[in-house]
């Protein structure tokens, strides 16, 4: 059953050429972990508002200052 939600878990998380990017600064997101987001950039604010209007799918990334 472990290799059939694997396979299907696989299929259904098929990305897509080019994904927005929202950076993250002094926080880590690990899959499947819920976590508020403090967006206060105008920019940062249009990159989720954009999303959430379409795919609903981003990329993640760890920033540093």
């Amino acid at each position: 059953m472990h290799q059939q939600n694997s396979e299907a878990r696989e299929e259904k998380e098929q990305l897509p050429e080019r994904l927005p990017v929202l950076p993250l600064r002094d926080m880590v997101l690990y899959p499947d972990l819920v976590l508020p987001l403090n967006v206060t950039r105008t920019a940062t604010q249009k990159l989720v508002d954009d999303v959430l209007m379409t795919d609903h799918q981003l990329m993640v990334v760890s920033a540093q200052r």
